[in-house]
């Protein structure tokens, strides 16, 4: 089994699985997220991508409540 480990940020060492659980836990506050992980405090390439990832976690979240598939990994 091959496991895929995606960096988001590079400066904190926060990994999309990371981020992923963190948003999953319910926060849509991109604020909450760069205090608790770090991400952006540097030098501020990863926030892009963590608004993608957020977007799409929170995405898969409200279709699967609204029965239109299933939760986003």
């Amino acid at each position: 089994m091959i496991v895929r480990i995606m960096s988001i940020c590079m400066c904190k060492g926060v990994t999309e699985r990371a981020l992923r659980e963190a948003a999953g836990e319910g926060t849509a506050a991109l604020r909450w997220l760069i205090r608790t992980t770090g991400m952006g405090s540097d030098c501020g390439c990863c926030m892009e991508a963590m608004r993608e990832t957020v977007a799409a976690v929170h995405a898969g979240r409200y279709a699967a409540s609204q029965g239109g598939g299933e939760e986003a990994d």
